[in-house]
This record gives C-alpha cells, structure tokens and sequence, in this order.
C-alpha cells in the first residue's frame, strides 16, 4: 500500500469521532502536499495534524458560506 493510501486510513481510523469523510481526507491531505510539498513526510504524525488544520480551515470556511448565503436570503 501506498503511502498517501496508509495515511487516508491513518487519518480516518485517528479522527473517527470527527466524522472526516474520505473524499474530504483525499481533498486536503492533496492540498497539504500542494501546497507545503517540503513539509510532507510520507504521512506521519506531523502530517496528520497538518491535515487537521486545512480540514478544520476548510469546514470553517463552508460554514462561513453557508450563513452568509441564509443571512442574504432572509434580507431578501
């Protein structure tokens, strides 16, 4: 097994209560390696919570979104 495959599962089995769906490990687990490819060590600890980070950054953000567009629409 690859060593991003091992981390996928890694990350899902280490946040289980957060309920991390795959596609959202794949999404920013890829946008860690992107982005800080001189950081990625072949899916350790350090990395993992620098997968946490983007992924919490990430859900902020769409919540963010979420209650602007419900504000805008009961201004309406």
């Amino acid at each position: 097994m690859k060593p991003f495959s091992r981390f996928v599962i890694y990350v899902r089995e280490f946040y289980e209560d957060d309920d991390i769906s795959i596609g959202e490990v794949i999404k920013y687990t890829k946008m860690y390696k992107d982005n800080f490819p001189h950081l990625w060590s072949n899916g350790d600890s350090f990395d993992r919570e620098k997968f946490y980070e983007l992924f919490l950054m990430g859900r902020g953000n769409d919540m963010a979104r979420i209650n602007k567009l419900q504000e805008t629409n009961s201004n309406d």
